[in-house]
Formats: C-alpha cells, structure tokens, sequence
C-alpha cells in the first residue's frame, strides 16, 4: 500500500503546483489589470478635479503668482477631493517668473525651476489649453499630476491649476490590497481542497487495483474491482483487469478438470499394472502358462500409460 499512498502525494503535489502556478500567473494578470483600472480612475478624477478647479477660478483675478489654491469642499459630488486633501491645489500664473524657483507640496522640500516644470507633458498640453495627467517618481514614489488650463475674463490662458496625488507604493490603496490578498488566500485554499479531492478520486481506483492485485498474487482469483469511477483511463484498467482474473478462473478451472481427467486415466492402468505385479508375486510367476497373459496385460496397460 506504500505504492499507491506515494502516488497520491506525488499526484497532490503536481497537481497543486500546477493549480498555484497557474492562479498566481492569473493573480498576477489580474492585479495589473486591476491596478491600470484604479490609475485610469484616478487619473480621470484628478483630471476632472483639475477642470473643476480651473472652472471655479475662470475669470477670477489671483492675489499673487504661485499661490496655494486650498480647496475643502467637492465642487461636484462624486469627485473625489478627499484624496487631494493632503496637497490640494496649486495655482500657476501664466508666464511663469522667470528664474525663480517654485515649490509644489508634493514634491517639496525640492526647488523646482520654471523651465522644468513647463517642460512636462502635463503642463504643456495644459499650456496649449488641454487638461492633461501624467504618472512620474518623486524621492522614490509614484505620483500622479494633473493640469487644467484657467481662462481669463478676456478668454485667454491666464493660469494653470496643478494637481498632485501620491500613488500607493503597491500600487493599490492597502484596503483593495489587502482584498485581492484575501481573494488570492481563499483561492489558495480552494485549489489546495481541489487538488486533494483530485488525487484522492484518482488513486482510489488504483489503491482498490492494488490490493486485488495483491489477492490475486496470494491466490485468491475471485477478485474483481469497480470500473465506474467516471475516470476513462482507470475504468479500462478495472475492466482489463476484470477480464484477467475472469481468464485466470477459467485457466484454474482447465487446470483441475486436467488434473482430474488426467488422475483418472492414471489410475486405472496403474491399478491394473499394481494387480498384476501382486498376482506375479503370489506365485503365478512360476506358472509358465497363466504369466503369459498376466504379463501380456501389463504390457497394454504400460502402453497405454505411454
């Protein structure tokens, strides 16, 4: 039975490294796609925040160059502005004073020039008057940026409103994490009860082959095992196996109608050749004229054991 127990735990064992592989490759396709799904959810909400923003402060005249746009309150429900509250907004007066460094709250302590900052993607197509996002690396965090363009009264470009978000450093917020961690755990223990039930319906059969097998091996021919396990391959071995021993029976049955036949042929002969030495013996050896048929039947007998 050490056979079939090793079976199984080879048969468990493959199977569920191939289960994990398989569902951590899937895992993995799933968290990027899950994770672009949250950027691009994010992106657009910053991008509508920045428009929002840029929208409330159209034709309103700034009290200063680069200066902090607090905002506290949603301008339109279902925009997120609690993920800004951390940063809020900046507002960026157009042309920017040249040679003078600025600031950003998510990037501070660190001086940004005004070159710089016009040559991003972001605040340049803002520039051109398109609200646009980007994803860059800050001190070794990801953080998303938004840009809208601020018309003036006279409908020209007067300012920009910058928007900053740091990214999780998993790249989901812990909550979604710790929720795809906890899909991936109960996937885990479904393909560990998968795999077990697997190996357990597969080696039945074969642990119920093995010991018939062995019966067999000890004599015992009336063996037959169950050939309806659902499983084409172990089926068309119980019935092979079936059908064997049902040989073997019949071979063994052959043999002991042989064996009888054969004992029966055997002695009759031999009772007759035993006779026939006893009457030689008790003294018809010695009658010349009653030995020759004695010894004559002996000889037909003799012949008939050849």
């Amino acid at each position: 039975m050490k056979a079939p127990a090793a079976l199984r735990a080879r048969l468990f064992l493959n199977t569920l490294v191939i289960l994990l592989l398989g569902m951590g490759l899937a895992g993995l396709l799933i968290w990027r796609a899950v994770e672009a799904l949250y950027l691009d959810n994010q992106r657009e909400n910053l991008l509508a925040q920045a428009s929002l923003t840029a929208a409330a402060l159209q034709g309103q005249p700034l009290a200063g160059a680069a200066q902090p746009y607090s905002q506290t309150t949603n301008l339109q429900p279902g925009i997120h502005t609690r993920l800004l509250a951390e940063q809020g907004a900046v507002v960026l007066s157009l042309p920017l004073p040249p040679g003078e460094g600025l600031t950003l709250p998510a990037e501070d302590p660190a001086v940004i020039s005004p070159q710089e900052l016009l040559a991003r993607p972001e605040v340049a197509q803002a520039a051109q008057g398109r609200a646009a996002a980007a994803i860059r690396a800050v001190s070794g965090r990801r953080v998303l940026y938004a840009a809208a363009p601020v018309l003036a009264a006279d409908g020209s470009l007067g300012s920009l409103v910058y928007l900053a978000m740091p990214l999780p450093a998993s790249g989901l917020p812990a909550s979604l994490a710790l929720e795809l961690a906890g899909a991936a755990l109960a996937a885990g223990l479904l393909a560990l009860a998968a795999g077990t039930l697997l190996a357990r319906r597969i080696t039945a059969p074969v642990e119920t082959i093995s010991r018939a097998a062995e019966a067999v091996s000890a004599g015992d021919l009336r063996q037959s095992v169950p050939a309806g396990s659902g499983i084409r391959e172990l089926d068309a071995l119980g019935r092979s196996f079936n059908t064997m021993t049902a040989s073997l029976r019949q071979s063994e049955q052959a043999k002991n109608a042989f064996v009888a036949d054969v004992t029966h042929e055997l002695r009759t002969p031999l009772t007759v050749i035993q006779g026939t030495i006893e009457t030689l013996q008790d003294g018809a050896l010695e009658d010349v004229a009653g030995r020759g048929p004695l010894l004559d039947s002996m000889q037909r007998e003799t012949e008939r054991l050849s």
